[in-house]
């Protein structure tokens, strides 16, 4: 979790970047299968997690609603899954990697909330969306998603 709590632009998840976890030694380390919690994971699955964590703030930043940000985070997952910056295949498949990135979402839903500001500005005032992480636990990344969370979300 700590890896997937850095700030990085989205271009730095593409293979061999830095938010790469499966080819980080923070991360997988290039390993096909890693554990969690005793529970065994595909290492690019999990790789999906700090992509996700990030995406989904990102969106809080700007002002979606927690839902709207959890949508919006599998569209991109989706959009983007082979990690291909100009020709890409998108996944809308019900696939592994859409369900992590499901629960990679449903995590910070209740690790973060937003505080919302007004900025004055020299002739107007606008509004700041600033996550904030509660104290909500890491380790409930474990929890397996609901079939009513599957449904709202992928189907």
């Amino acid at each position: 979790m700590k890896f997937s709590e850095i700030e990085r632009w989205n271009i730095n998840y593409r293979s061999g970047a830095s938010g790469d976890w499966k080819a980080s030694k923070e991360g997988g380390e290039g390993y096909l299968l890693v554990t969690v919690n005793e529970f065994p994971y595909w290492g690019d699955a999990i790789g999906q997690i700090p992509f996700s964590v990030d995406v989904y703030t990102d969106q809080l930043e700007k002002g979606i609603s927690k839902d709207g940000a959890i949508k919006k985070t599998i569209q991109l997952g989706q959009k983007h899954g082979d990690e291909g910056l100009v020709y890409r295949e998108a996944d809308f498949s019900n696939g592994y990697d859409n369900h992590m990135i499901l629960r990679a979402c449903l995590w910070p839903s209740k690790r973060y909330d937003v505080v919302v500001k007004s900025e004055l500005l020299k002739w107007s005032t606008r509004t700041v969306y600033s996550p904030t992480r509660t104290n909500h636990p890491p380790n409930e990344m474990s929890v397996f998603i609901t079939k009513a969370q599957y449904e709202k979300y992928l189907k």
